[in-house]
Parts: C-alpha cells; structure tokens; sequence
C-alpha cells in the first residue's frame, strides 16, 4: 500500500546514559566545520538529483536533506570519536591528532543525531507520506487523513506490543521495568544490525562486481535490449490509466451542475489540483466513460487519489524509457567509435566532440573501472573477515581493528573515514536497489516521487545508528561518546547463546546469494525475467528462445526511437534556418 509507514525499527539508546566530562584537552573543529559543510552541500545536491526542489513541497525537501544529511555525516563524526576517543584514554606523552574534539560535543552531537532521526523517522516522514498520498481536499481534511491512516498502523503495533508485554510479564519472568525496557531495546538493536548486516553483505559483492563489468559495453546494452519491450509495455500501460482517468474528471467537472454547491466545490477544488484535465485531450468523445448516478465526496476523495498514484506512475514509467533509451544511446556510440581511426567521438545525436573522450570512454574508464573494482573487492574482503571474527579478542585478528591500531592517531581517523564510507556505500546502494512491488524507487534527473523519496529518507534514518554500532564492534572501540550514549546493547538471547555471537555469521548468506546470483538463477529455472534487474546483478544473460526475443524486439524499439530522435532534430534545424 502506498500509505504503509516504515517497516523497521532503529535500535534504541540505553536509559538515563551519563554525558563524558570534558578534560580540557586542546579541540580542532576546523575539520569537523569543513566537513559537515560539504556534506550538507552534498545532501542538497544529492536530493535534488533525484527529487524535484523546485516543484515538491518544501517540507518534503527540508525532511529530505535533514535526513539524508544525518547518515552521511557519521562518515564524519565517528572517525572523529574514535580518535578523539583514543587520545583522551592514552597515558603518557600522546601528542594530539589534529582533529581531535571534545567527548561533551560528540555526546551533544550523537544525541542530536540519534533523536532527530528517531523523530523524523517514527512521527514525520510517516505523517508526510499519509499526507502527500491523501486524495482529500484542503489542508485540515488531509491532516486528518494523514492521522487515521498513521492511527490504524500504529494501533497494530500497540496490540502487538500489549500481547508481547504479557507474555515477556507472566510467560518469561520480565516482571520489572528496566527487564523489560531492556529486552524492547534488545529487540530493536537486533533488528537493525540484522538488517545492515543484510545490506552489507550484499553490497560488498555488488559494488566491485558492478565496477568490474561497467567496461563491458555490448552486455549492458544487450542487457538494456533484453528490458526494452517490458520497460515501453509498462510506461503504455501507465499512459493509458492516466488517460482513462484524467477522462473521469473531465466529464465530471462538465456534468457537475451548480445546483448542489457543496459537490461543486469538491470538483472545483479537485480541478484546481488536477488543472491538466480541463484539456479538450481528454474529452470523452466516444461516451465510454460511466459516472455514478450520485457524485459523493467520498467517489472525488478515491478519484484523486487514484490520479495521485496514476500521474506518479506515468512519469515513473516514462522516465525510467527515457532514462534507458539514453543510456541505449551512448552505448550504442561507443561500440561505433571504437574503430575511428580520428579517436574523435563521433554521434548522430549530439555534435562532434574533442578526442579526450574517445580517449577516456573507450581506453582509459574501463582500465580504472578495473582498477578500481580489484581495489574495492580487496576492501569488501577485509571488512567481510572482520565481520566474521570481531568478537576473537586475545589475539585481535579483526582487520579493520589492526589497521586502526597501526595508523597512529592522526590517519586513524581517515582510515575509519574511508572504511565507514565504503561500508555506508554498500549498505545504501543495497537499499536503493530494494523494491517493494515497484511503489518505491529511487529515479535520477528530478523524476523521484515525494513519497518514494520520503520511504527511503527514512530508511536511511534507521540503517544510521546500527550501522555505527557495528563499526565499533569491527573497529574494536568500546569506550566512545556515541558508545557512551548508545549504551552496551544486551542483544536477545537465541538458540542458548546472545544475538552478537552468531550474527556476523549472518553476513556470509547475502554475501554468497549475490556472488553466485541465487535469485536471479532460481528466477531463471522458474522461467521469471526482472525487466528491471541490472545486468551487473545477472551474469547468466546469455540465453536462447524468449530472452533473445525480448532483445530482438527491444533492439527494434530502441533504434526506431533514435530515428525519431534524428527525424525531430533534422526538423528543428530545418526550422531555424
């Protein structure tokens, strides 16, 4: 459902935690300062590739960059704990790292951080998605729209939440309130780290594997043959919903009489929404479209949400043709350059360019997409044994916890900057490529819907504080300002043990389901084909009868669209001139 609010829990923070006392010691926050600034601006940025600032609402943009703008920043503020930390703690003459900062401000800033998420991601964004997907006119009804739908989720979880307290009461022998406080926290953390170390696992193969193949021209675009004909049949599909739609309205702001002026105002305010639906395109000509003898608020309220849902289908669809056909486009450029003689990049689409990018696109990007593919795997490597032996203290064999060991205090910190980067980079690609029945996607050039954009605004959200624990569990780091808010988490206890034993172990499954493609052969035997599915996820593509058709036909939809293209810009210069 569309009106769905977030799914996962984020861990909790441990009761009345105590703030570290300062010691004085000399700070730097030129580097904390710099760095959140460029964060900030890239968060901005980042948004508004994929939404639209100018034409969403601003405070779906404000939630946005807040949210996305708090998951990038621990790249910066943890790197910056665990050095700080380590100096605090060091006895004798240490000589204080450069970006060294106070243990009160991180307590202040880990604080900050953790419950303006948690407020975002448990009260606004799911009040701003029931209310960006209301079909309800004005702003009070669709507040109150938004409340009801968040009541009736949230009031789901009480009834669970109320059986689950009786049992941990009378069943369990959680009779006070710091057990059970203890063991819903315990829960929660559980869950997060779960989820991450799902994310993780998936995206440490998926990332070097999508750098590895992104030089190998002819199988993406055979790839992007074989999800043409899916990707035009459902942008068709979206098209004719729309138009059937935007037909209803049109008949009913013509039949509507002024008789009744209440209905008429809920039409008025309907066409004020939709102002495109006035266009003599959608006429009914052919008198197929049938109203209900009466036109109830209740009829204009589901009309308008289901116009909601079928115009953000229509550009969702539309784009994601666009965005394939372009992409079609310059693969088909390269593979005709690759034997110009003039290493100059030639294109019918677009004008002749210098030959510093034949050079790069054709013999310098493939070499350092490999390059850098070896690199990231040798990293994807080191964090996936560190995961798998963390808890072995005496001797410490944990990687990451060595090198940070062995850097000095100084490029500890950028150590753990690049290390916390790259594993946020696996776990936020891993969760941009989740799809729930295609309602949520992420779709670049401003073509993001609010709420997609809200669900994976929060989601970030949640990934943030168990992905900070779980670097300080690799990093071997227990005594932290984020440690010191957060708490030592008491996981649940599962199968005679504790929940941190056995679940690093938990990140071999999603590691080795994406390095031997488990789904996607397991779709291949039962005959099922993601149209969507990227080729750097599906290295079996090869195959005869219905794929090849698929990629003939597709092929055939492609280069009729680049006719089209040619024709209308022969036209333009014809027109020019």
């Amino acid at each position: 459902m569309e009106d769905d609010p977030p799914l996962s829990p984020s861990p909790l923070p441990s009761p009345a935690p105590t703030p570290i006392e300062d010691n004085n010691e000399p700070n730097n926050y030129a580097l904390l300062i710099i760095g959140t600034i460029t964060l900030f601006i890239l968060s901005v940025a980042t948004v508004s590739r994929y939404g639209n600032l100018r034409s969403q609402p601003w405070y779906v943009s404000t939630v946005c960059i807040i949210g996305w703008c708090f998951p990038f920043w621990i790249v910066l503020l943890l790197p910056l704990d665990i050095s700080s930390t380590v100096y605090d703690q060091c006895e004798g003459d240490c000589k204080t790292p450069f970006s060294h900062v106070s243990q009160a401000f991180l307590y202040v800033a880990w604080r900050t951080l953790y419950w303006t998420s948690f407020c975002l991601t448990w009260v606004m964004i799911p009040m701003m998605q029931a209310y960006v997907n209301t079909g309800d006119f004005g702003f009070t009804q669709r507040i109150k729209s938004a409340i009801q739908v968040n009541l009736r989720f949230y009031s789901i979880y009480v009834a669970i939440g109320f059986f689950g307290l009786l049992y941990l009461i009378f069943g369990s022998g959680y009779n006070t309130r710091e057990k059970i406080q203890g063991y819903v926290m315990a829960m929660a953390n559980s869950w997060g780290l779960f989820l991450v170390i799902v994310f993780l696992g998936y995206g440490l193969v998926a990332v070097p594997r999508r750098l590895w193949i992104a030089g190998n021209t002819k199988r993406h675009l055979r790839q992007l043959y074989g999800n043409a004909s899916k990707a035009k049949e459902d942008c068709m599909d979206s098209e004719l919903e729309f138009i059937e739609l935007a037909k209803t309205m049109h008949v009913i702001e013509e039949r509507t009489a002024r008789s009744d002026p209440f209905v008429r105002n809920r039409v008025d305010q309907m066409i004020q929404r939709f102002p495109f639906v006035l266009d003599q395109d959608y006429g009914d000509r052919e008198n197929s479209i049938r109203l209900p003898q009466t036109i109830t608020e209740e009829y204009l309220v589901k009309l308008s949400k289901d116009m909601i849902i079928a115009s953000r289908l229509r550009d969702r669809k539309l784009a994601l043709w666009k965005n394939l056909l372009n992409e079609a486009f310059y693969l088909q450029d390269i593979i005709s350059n690759k034997s110009n003689t003039d290493h100059r990049f030639h294109s019918t689409l677009r004008p002749l360019v210098e030959s510093t990018q034949w050079w790069w696109v054709l013999r310098i990007e493939p070499i350092f997409h490999r390059g850098v593919a070896v690199f990231c795997a040798l990293v994807s490597i080191c964090i996936l044994w560190s995961e798998l032996v963390f808890n072995v203290k005496n001797p410490v064999i944990s990687l990451i916890a060595i090198g940070l060991k062995a850097c000095g205090l100084n490029y500890a910190t950028f150590m753990a900057f690049f290390t916390l980067t790259y594993m946020c980079l696996c776990v936020y690609t891993s969760l941009f490529k989740v799809r729930f029945f295609n309602l949520y996607l992420l779709i670049p050039n401003h073509h993001t819907d609010e709420n997609s954009l809200l669900w994976f605004t929060g989601y970030l959200c949640k990934m943030m504080a168990p992905l900070c624990y779980n670097y300080i569990n690799l990093a071997g780091n227990s005594n932290g300002a984020e440690k010191s808010f957060m708490g030592h988490a008491d996981l649940v206890p599962f199968l005679g043990t504790t929940f941190i034993d056995w679940f690093p172990v938990v990140i071999l499954v999603p590691a080795i389901s994406a390095y031997f493609n488990v789904g996607g052969r397991c779709l291949s035997i039962c005959g099922v084909k993601d149209p969507y599915d990227n080729d750097d996820e599906n290295p079996d593509f090869e195959g005869p009868g219905a794929i090849s058709a698929d990629i003939a036909d597709g092929k055939a939809l492609i280069n009729e669209g680049r006719k089209d293209i040619i024709k209308s810009n022969i036209v333009k210069a014809n027109d020019s001139m």
